[in-house]
């Protein structure tokens, strides 16, 4: 009879451990991830841009912001914008490598790590633009045709050997590829 006690108090000790181990698990997926997008999140991201540039490998960083979403929370509402920042994860997922990050760098604007140096920009811009159109599709709204968004991508170490650097060349060349969309925008309604 003591032995089956032994046997009690021996699995009793083994549930509360297996359910401590998963308890954990989740707290860290929770605090590395964004919950609408389950992306991780910009403290993930920071902590592995910092991990790589001890490395000293080379890599590349891109900074991508959507460009209409504004428009699309306030016309068709915040939940509709939701379900565009899930489509948005969803498409950056299929557009990289097993080995590089993506991430929700804040309200629509995502940040991918690539290892080594990444593909060339064209590249990742049409494979995600793809992947995206064809996310979009599924929501079954005439009205997200009109997303879009602008890249900017910094390469580790030519553009900047350290984090500050490296995202100010990636938010600078984003910054002026939205802008060229809105001067060519601007010149067709001109004409």
């Amino acid at each position: 009879m003591e032995d089956m006690g032994m046997v009690f108090i021996l699995f009793s000790f083994y549930l509360m451990f297996s359910k401590l181990c998963y308890t954990a698990r989740r707290l860290k997926i929770e605090a590395e991830t964004d919950p609408l997008t389950e992306l991780f999140n910009r403290r993930s991201f920071f902590r592995e841009l910092e991990k790589r540039i001890k490395s000293g490998e080379r890599f590349s960083v891109a900074i991508l912001d959507l460009d209409n979403m504004k428009r699309i929370n306030d016309t068709l509402g915040h939940q509709e914008g939701d379900r565009v920042l899930e489509a948005v994860s969803k498409a950056l997922k299929k557009s990289i490598r097993e080995d590089d990050l993506a991430a929700r760098y804040g309200g629509d604007e995502f940040a991918v790590l690539f290892t080594r140096q990444g593909p060339p920009p064209e590249k990742f811009r049409g494979r995600f633009k793809a992947n995206l159109d064809a996310e979009l599709a599924k929501l079954k709204n005439e009205n997200l045709k009109e997303l879009s968004f602008s890249l900017g991508l910094a390469y580790y170490p030519q553009d900047g050997q350290d984090i500050s650097s490296l995202l100010r060349i990636a938010d600078t060349k984003m910054y002026a590829e939205k802008e060229a969309k809105k001067k060519s925008c601007r010149d067709s309604r001109i004409t």
